[in-house]
């Protein structure tokens, strides 16, 4: 396939990242749009109206009010070009609002995978089309044919291999260089930290590492170096790594007013030309109160030096556009998101509300209610039920008394805590779960029980297995 097969997941892409970094507005995502470069080969690029609304029937952005991607974003990232470009076209025949509309472009694929030709009408549609890959003039383009042609399995299964798969990432001269097509969910999680200065190109300075350590949710700039050195290999390291002070250096208090974590901080801004006159009504030698009309343009400023923190840059438009709104109902990103901390409650056991589950899901995708559910899921691998003990040293329990404990938990409908030693791992792992049955495969004895875990019914290895308190 063409690189312009790969520019609808490009621009979406570069759309939802810097959507995901604060650039709401049209005018700001245009902008970054236009800085980022995208590849757009010889076609014409829609407008950014066509983008969001696309988006937003795929469910992989939603506003609130401004466009934030969706827990499905992520996961789309990582599917097949094949099923990413399906899923677009679907998305794109249910976007229009009257069902004549929606009529017309059902009748245009119908059209396109028979070969028959279209009507003046029709024709007009098609700019969609063309910009997703699917078609080229009035025809199915070789993307298109393996998306929506009548292909056979096996011609289907030669159009995946045909594929350019990811190249490998190098780092040199204080840049980082991926190539082009990437994986997309890597790349994802890159561009966590970092924003690129061309398409596959992002900068490792001490301004770029400064900016990494203030973007939200990071956690640690080391989270990045560990990411780089699985991608690039152990021995990578960041030159300057040890000059990044992580915590922010300005924070947003109370409306406009910020406070500078060291004097020296603000007595280096006011030296600046452009930052004096803003900077110049101040509370004491840590805090200034900045002026409402150009208060935004000092924060985004601040921001891009990597001194104030993405939460607060963010918390000054989400400011702006509450400014005299009435209260809106919870769009389908917020009951997502409320799905997900709903699941977590539960996983940790916390009661909800009853009928919420039911009340939050109504009228929302499946493949967002799947997404925000595995993003809860994958949460609470890592934060719950983890037990104060260790695993016992000793020999577990002889196997017939580990099979009467078993079975007893079976018959009182209980849940064990045990720990159990996988396939190809060398260290027990702690699991809670339900014993639903026991079973004889040859000389193996088998526990069937539902791991609150994984989420799923799971089968374990007597002989892998123990108890986390043999005592009980």
């Amino acid at each position: 396939m063409s690189n312009s097969s790969y520019f609808a997941v490009e621009y979406i892409f570069n759309l939802a990242s810097a959507a995901r970094h604060g650039c709401g507005e049209p005018l700001a995502l245009r902008k970054e749009l236009r800085r980022r470069g995208l590849r757009s080969g010889t076609f014409e690029i829609p407008r950014l109206t066509f983008w969001l609304r696309l988006c937003e029937k795929a469910a992989l952005l939603e506003r609130t009010p401004l466009p934030f991607p969706t827990d499905l974003l992520e996961g789309w990232l990582g599917w097949p070009l094949l099923e990413q470009i399906k899923y677009l076209v679907e998305a794109w025949r249910k976007i229009p609002s009257t069902t004549k509309s929606r009529q017309i472009r059902k009748h245009i694929l119908q059209k396109l995978k028979e070969g028959h030709p279209l009507n003046q009408a029709e024709r007009l549609e098609m700019g969609g089309l063309q910009v997703l890959g699917v078609c080229a003039g009035e025809g199915l383009s070789e993307l298109g044919e393996a998306v929506l042609g009548n292909r056979t399995q096996t011609e289907a299964a030669a159009a995946r291999t045909a594929l350019e798969p990811p190249g490998p990432w190098r780092a040199q001269d204080g840049r980082l260089e991926i190539p082009f097509p990437p994986d997309w969910r890597l790349l994802w999680r890159l561009e966590q930290y970092l924003d690129p200065e061309s398409p596959g190109i992002y900068r490792l300075d001490a301004a770029a590492l400064r900016l990494a350590a203030q973007r939200a949710g990071t956690g640690s700039i080391q989270a990045l170096l560990e990411f780089l050195r699985q991608m690039l290999g152990s021995e990578f390291t960041l030159e300057n790594l040890a000059e990044i002070d992580e915590r922010p250096a300005v924070k947003l208090i109370s409306g406009w007013v910020i406070e500078f974590g060291e004097t020296e901080t603000l007595k280096m801004l006011r030296g600046l030309p452009a930052c004096r006159r803003q900077l110049d009504h101040l509370l004491s030698p840590r805090h200034a109160v900045l002026d409402s009309l150009t208060g935004e343009a000092v924060l985004r400023c601040l921001y891009q030096r990597g001194l104030l923190a993405e939460q607060d840059f963010a918390q000054v438009a989400a400011m702006r556009q509450a400014k005299g709104r009435p209260a809106a109902h919870l769009t389908k990103a917020d009951r997502a998101f409320l799905l997900r901390v709903l699941l977590c409650a539960g996983g940790l056991r916390q009661d909800a509300p009853p009928g919420i589950l039911d009340r939050l899901t109504a009228g929302v995708e499946q493949k967002l209610i799947t997404a925000a559910a595995k993003k809860a899921y994958e949460h609470l691998r890592g934060v719950s039920w983890q037990p104060s003990i260790e695993p016992p040293e000793q020999a577990g329990l002889p196997l017939e008394l580990l099979n009467a404990r078993l079975q007893q938990a079976i018959q009182r409908e209980e849940t064990v805590d045990v720990f159990y030693t996988a396939t190809g791992r060398h260290a027990p792992e702690y699991r809670r779960v339900s014993p639903l049955l026991l079973e004889q495969r040859g000389d193996r004895s088998y526990l069937i029980a539902y791991c609150h875990l994984r989420r799923a019914e799971r089968t374990f290895r007597l002989d892998r297995l123990k108890l986390a308190d043999e005592n009980a």
